[in-house]
């Protein structure tokens, strides 16, 4: 039987039996407390309070057990109770006063300190207790906790915290100032006058005032934890060091939470060796829930030490499996190592777990890029923007991943922003140049780029990107100079290479950019990228086995490259060997399934190969793991209504297309063509008028839009764009339907 229980029979027993006496029980309770054995004298003072309801001094007792045992709820209606019944009793109202704060009882917790003071009107508790309530503060060092908790999210000092209060009126405020001040004049050496007073100042925004109080507290008291790391904190934020280091060690000698806000201040200040010497130490003692575990390993990847943390985050990870902080850890490892089909699973996993974790998404974001999930990729960082539109590292990726996926006013809008954001950051300004460059904004382009010709005119990469703006206006040999002067500059340049060499392609001068190809190839001879530039070279020369020769080279040497399967599969299937091209992307997807280009082109050969059943079942796994693959959602509404499928299920595919990629050509004619083949060529004129505006020679545009002519009664017009798409390829799909529906028009 436990030593409660039989304490409880035992008081029981005795007050049936008549004794011991209600004061025997009270003395038992105090003795109990004394030995901290606070359920045993909590349940001796209830058994008094219960024997006689109107003992104030019994109630008061069981409340202050109740605090001392930590049971903060069920010690406040016991005080103000006691309170009640001691009217004249000081401490008593005091400590009923203090419930009433922290219950947000403001309102009588006011009322009750303005009458305690007509009665001890020098109390120095009183006066901050009075002003606590007036100003609706829980406690005095309620606002000062959540600029601390804020400062050390990393966050810096814009007032968030007092968004949140209630605004009182001037009187009120004043009131409440006039009686801290009184309370500090009472008694200079109170530290809770002076939290309080530093509690309400930076409340207010008088943050001067504020600084003074608690710096007063902090340089007296250095084991005040939380007036020393608020300052510190403080102080990192505004950049005054020697303040910061200061106030932080003396908080981390007495605190845990201090050492970690020291080893964050430490990361911060790149003294990253010093932030793991503290976290060491706090390891090698008692980190139960690993917080120091992990932050070390944080610090390690940053160092660029993946591995390392990576042994961290697992160590985490053996005991807590689900883990978010480990996981994510372990995922940034392993993308940086190369495992990105595992580091992106993983991430998924975690970002699953924990939505709201701006790192996760960010983390699942840069995965996806990395294994081709383009479309993915730029969902998961557009939510990560969306969040928090201020990060320019992030608005930077975005316009990156943009441009990749031939979204180029978009990249242009993120460049701009990043460029806004973080207006020194050369590589941000870069991307914009090559946004606007896409764009064919060439004096944009120009314009951002000259602060940087000043100091940096001749060094390859501004030649490179000097000669991008030539070549998009179609000086081929100004632009062919600069890069040729950027290898001069830069041997390995591949981008300067890879300029000059599409140049010569685009002019038939194939010869230039066999020699140069070559001459980089005799350093280069085993390196995937210049080989699969050579095979461009071979396709110009019309050398199709040749560049086969070399893809498959390069597939030896680097069996998951996905650009290069890509070529290759599309060479073969040129070549009509398109078996043979889905060998090939059946073989890239076993070394990187996550790879969405791979398996969309998979896809692809599947539909010419007139593999229909297949090819859909492709396009639908692609759309319930890549919602985001929209046009993927395209293709798989044209392989519906070229092929008899569902025709509402293809308007619905084709309509979410058009939503998220309204300027694509491609979209906007299955559109139409789905609008066609439900007899609604009304709807279907504008989306195929559209398609044939932003790409005139693509003969099956004409075709549907020639069809949707025809159906509309202006048959001239059908007989047009029908002879345009004939003349422009008479061996399309449709050409048949084309030709017969022709034999009908008027010449």
């Amino acid at each position: 039987m436990s030593r409660l229980l039989l304490l409880l029979l035992v008081l029981v027993s005795a007050c049936r039996d008549g004794a011991p006496s209600k004061a025997d029980v009270i003395r038992r309770g105090d003795e109990l407390l004394g030995r901290e054995q606070y359920a045993e004298a909590i349940t001796a003072y209830r058994t008094a309070v219960d024997r006689d309801g109107s003992d104030g001094d019994a109630r008061l007792k069981l409340a202050r057990a109740y605090l001392m045992s930590g049971d903060w709820l069920k010690a406040a209606p016991e005080a103000i109770r006691a309170a009640d019944l001691l009217l004249d009793d000081g401490d008593a109202q005091v400590l009923a006063i203090s419930m009433m704060l922290g219950l947000q009882r403001f309102d009588e917790a006011r009322d009750r300190a303005t009458t305690r003071l007509k009665i001890e009107p020098d109390s120095v508790a009183l006066l901050v207790l009075f002003a606590n309530a007036t100003a609706r503060f829980a406690n005095p060092w309620s606002e000062l906790e959540k600029i601390d908790e804020w400062l050390r999210l990393g966050k810096g000092y814009d007032e968030p915290w007092s968004h949140g209060r209630p605004s009182n009126a001037s009187a009120a405020d004043r009131a409440a100032e006039e009686a801290l001040r009184r309370a500090v004049s009472l008694d200079p050496g109170s530290n809770e006058a002076r939290l309080a007073l530093a509690n309400f100042c930076w409340a207010v925004g008088r943050i001067d005032e504020g600084e003074e109080a608690l710096r007063w507290i902090a340089d007296r008291n250095p084991s005040d934890v939380l007036s020393n790391r608020l300052l510190g904190l403080f102080y990192a934020s505004r950049g005054q060091r020697d303040e910061a280091e200061k106030y932080l060690k003396a908080a981390a000698e007495v605190d845990p939470v201090s050492r970690f806000a020291l080893a964050d201040y430490f990361v911060q200040q790149d003294r990253a060796q010093e932030a793991l010497s503290v976290l060491e130490k706090m390891i090698a003692g008692d980190d139960p829930g690993g917080g120091a575990t992990l932050r070390a390993a944080d610090i390690e990847f940053r160092m660029g030490k993946p591995e390392l943390a990576m042994k961290r985050a697992e160590k985490i990870l053996a005991r807590e499996p689900n883990n978010t902080w480990a996981s994510r850890i372990k995922a940034q490892a392993l993308l940086v190592t190369g495992k990105v089909g595992d580091a992106a699973k993983l991430a998924r996993a975690v970002a699953i777990a924990d939505p709201t974790s701006r790192e996760a998404r960010l983390l699942l974001a840069r995965s996806l890029a990395a294994t081709g999930d383009l479309s993915g990729a730029f969902s998961e960082y557009s939510e990560v923007w969306r969040a928090d539109a201020r990060d320019a590292q992030v608005a930077k990726e975005l316009a990156g991943i943009a441009l990749e996926l031939d979204r180029n006013d978009v990249a242009v809008e993120f460049a701009q922003q990043s460029v806004r954001l973080a207006p020194n950051d050369r590589d941000a300004s870069i991307a914009l140049v090559r946004a606007l460059v896409r764009t064919g904004d060439f004096s944009a382009a120009d314009r951002t780029l000259t602060p940087f010709l000043a100091r940096d005119a001749e060094s390859s990469g501004m030649l490179v990107l000097r000669a991008a703006i030539q070549a998009g206006r179609g000086s081929h040999d100004a632009a062919r100079s600069l890069y040729l002067r950027a290898l001069q500059t830069d041997k390995d340049s591949l981008e300067a290479l890879s300029g000059v060499v599409g140049l010569d392609l685009a002019d038939r001068q194939v010869a230039p950019a066999r020699t140069l190809v070559n001459e980089a190839m005799s350093r280069r001879p085993k390196d995937p990228a210049y080989l699969l530039l050579a095979s461009r070279v071979s396709l110009a020369e019309n050398d199709a086995v040749g560049a086969e020769k070399t893809l498959r080279g390069i597939l030896d040497i680097a069996p998951a490259n996905v650009e290069t399967a890509l070529v290759l599969a599309g060479v073969l299937a040129r070549r009509d060997r398109r078996e043979d091209a889905q060998h090939v992307l059946e073989q890239a997807l076993t070394r990187r399934q996550d790879s969405l280009q791979l398996q969309v082109s998979l896809a692809n050969v599947l539909e010419d190969m007139g593999q229909i059943a297949d090819a859909r079942v492709r396009y639908e796994r692609i759309l319930a793991t890549n919602p985001e693959a929209y046009a993927v959602s395209s293709r798989l509404a044209a392989l519906h209504v070229n092929h008899g499928g569902n025709l509402d299920a293809a308007l619905a595919l084709a309509q979410t297309a058009k939503q998220h990629l309204p300027d694509d050509p491609v979209v906007s004619d299955t559109l139409g063509w789905v609008y066609v083949r439900k007899a609604l060529p009304t709807l279907a004129r504008r989306h195929l008028e559209d398609a044939v505006r932003a790409d005139p020679t693509r003969a099956v545009f004409r075709y549907h839009l020639g069809i949707a002519y025809e159906h509309l009664g202006e048959r001239l017009k059908a007989r047009d764009e029908l002879a345009r798409a004939l003349a422009l390829a008479p061996d399309f799909a449709g050409a048949s339907e084309a030709r017969d529906v022709l034999k009908t028009l008027p010449k």
